[in-house]
């Protein structure tokens, strides 16, 4: 059985579940499924939980191994790496500054530059005042 978790139910872009959203998420599966029991319930929280958590984990790798491949000087797959990211995250600030310092520093600047200012864009969107 696929349950699909709302993303909502998690606090911000991390894999910790709201607890004030729990008991609503639990009534929507109690009618949907009213089968299932107490201790089912939690365990489809657990579950939601580890696997949100394991996509949180990814997220960040892929951005920390672009980092490291820029380090390396690995730029060409540094940047093919966090398009990829960018692809299914255009949201992620650091993501398009580390593109830009990469296509800047194999010399193609105006992208890099481009890219760069997207980055700071997002970034003073998302910074708590």
């Amino acid at each position: 059985m696929i349950i699909d978790v709302p993303l909502g139910l998690f606090k911000g872009q991390s894999s910790v579940i709201d607890q004030s959203k729990v008991d609503e998420f639990r009534e929507k599966l109690a009618v949907r499924y009213p089968w299932l029991s107490h201790d089912a319930l939690d365990t489809i929280l657990k579950e939601a939980r580890r696997v949100c958590a394991e996509q949180v984990r990814k997220e960040r790798t892929l951005v920390q191994r672009g980092r490291d491949l820029i380090s390396s000087r690995r730029l060409s797959e540094a940047i093919r790496l966090l398009e990829r990211h960018l692809k299914s995250h255009p949201e992620d600030g650091d993501a398009w500054q580390l593109k830009g310092e990469a296509g800047c520093k194999i010399g193609r600047t105006e992208e890099g530059f481009h890219a760069i200012s997207t980055g700071i864009k997002i970034s003073s969107k998302t910074q708590i005042r």
